[in-house]
């Protein structure tokens, strides 16, 4: 992802993954990583500030990429 303020390169500042509907047998279980994007930027005023999210679906097979 590119910072909309700069238009440098972001980088990931951190990464965790969110699991959602394995608390009931009745609800399908989603897993999903998440990585947050900041800008690297020395000079941008968003430099070290998250500018975004990527999302990547890992569970299940059919949605992820």
């Amino acid at each position: 992802m590119i910072c909309p303020e700069c238009g440098l390169e972001t980088r990931v500042g951190a990464c965790w993954v969110e699991v959602s509907g394995d608390d009931r047998p009745d609800t399908a279980t989603r897993v999903v990583r998440v990585q947050q994007l900041l800008c690297r930027n020395p000079r941008c005023p968003k430099k070290d500030r998250e500018v975004g999210q990527a999302r990547c679906v890992l569970y299940p097979p059919e949605e992820a990429q």
